[in-house]
């Protein structure tokens, strides 16, 4: 049996929970951040990490991974081959409709660097602005490909937490830091909340990806937020799903 190495960038508590999965499942598994020196025999799972990575069998390559990573670059991406995401921009004149995020960080994460802009409000720099999509339903759907390079799909809910308070800018975005879970699903997404995902990880170059995606509550179209390479594995169902994910491309 070939060694699992779950490579990341860093420390990371999802690397060491689905190390612990995979070995209760029966799989030699272990953590690394090294660059070089694997074995020709391991399956390398590139959790979240642009590093240069030299693997025989390796799954999410490390420039798929950068291009999840940068906001910009993804929507770039996303956009050229048709998959819907909100509205961009790289400027907002001081007359503009709507509400605008502005992201004055490219490769944040859990919302950091976000600034809402109200009409009226002065225009903060950034590299890119989102406009704000009014949502009626979130979901988390995470895309794993098998070897057959058909992607089997996990979803979840994006649910806010009981007495969580908020401000109105904190109402607009829905993370943890804001009283917002991921939780079962009480409303089964649309067939385009899977269809927009899996084709986020398709273009993007990746085997797997925790894709974020927002019904609009005026269209009800499918909008693909981002994707994330390595996704929280907070709850038992989630971490399943990826080690057993895994232990299919070594067993199949």
């Amino acid at each position: 049996m070939a060694n699992i190495i779950v490579r990341t960038s860093g420390p990371s508590n999802g690397a060491r929970a689905l190390v612990a999965k995979l070995r209760e499942l029966g799989q030699r598994a272990f953590t690394s951040n090294r660059v070089t020196g694997f074995r020709r025999s391991s399956l390398v799972i590139n959790w979240g990490s642009t590093l240069p990575l030299t693997a025989v069998n390796a799954v999410n390559n490390p420039q798929a991974v950068a291009l999840a990573v940068d906001k910009l670059d993804t929507f770039r991406a996303l956009m050229q081959h048709g998959v819907s995401v909100p509205p961009i921009a790289h400027e907002l004149p001081a007359t503009r409709l709507g509400i605008w995020l502005a992201r004055t960080r490219l490769r944040a994460s859990g919302g950091e660097g976000i600034v809402v802009i109200r009409p009226g409000d002065e225009v903060v720099p950034a590299p890119l602005y989102v406009l704000y999509v009014p949502k009626l339903l979130e979901y988390r759907v995470h895309v794993f490909n098998n070897k057959e390079g058909e992607s089997e799909t996990y979803v979840q809910q994006k649910l806010r937490r009981n007495g969580a308070e908020q401000d109105r800018d904190q109402a607009l975005l829905r993370n943890h830091e804001n009283g917002w879970v991921f939780a079962q699903p009480t409303t089964a997404p649309p067939s385009s909340v899977i269809t927009e995902a899996t084709a986020a990880v398709e273009y993007l170059g990746l085997d797997f990806g925790a894709v974020d995606v927002l019904v609009g509550r005026d269209d009800g179209k499918a909008y693909v937020l981002e994707v994330n390479t390595s996704p929280g594995l907070q709850g038992e169902t989630t971490l399943k799903f990826y080690a057993e994910a895994i232990d299919k491309l070594t067993r199949a």
